[in-house]
């Protein structure tokens, strides 16, 4: 098709294979609240991410700064 439609002498093709984390969720419960935590991890790399999503809903709630709830969600997982 690209030959027939087009003026092109000559194409180019790469093959490219993707490398990705395994991907699993938990839920951290708080006493502010539940927050989901994403988790990735795989070729010696783990990594976490709160759902902004419920965070910035419990900081709303409880009149802190996003930031602040974050650190109250860290805090209260280590302890557990």
């Amino acid at each position: 098709m690209l030959f027939r439609h087009t003026t092109t002498l000559g194409v180019r093709e790469s093959v490219c294979k993707r490398y990705t984390l395994d991907r699993s969720q938990r839920v951290i419960e708080t006493d502010d609240g539940p927050v989901h935590v994403k988790t990735a991890q795989g070729w010696g790399v783990i990594r976490e991410k709160l759902e902004y999503e419920d965070v910035a809903a419990l900081a709303r709630e409880h009149d802190v700064s996003v930031q602040e709830m974050e650190r109250r969600i860290w805090e209260a997982d280590r302890d557990n």
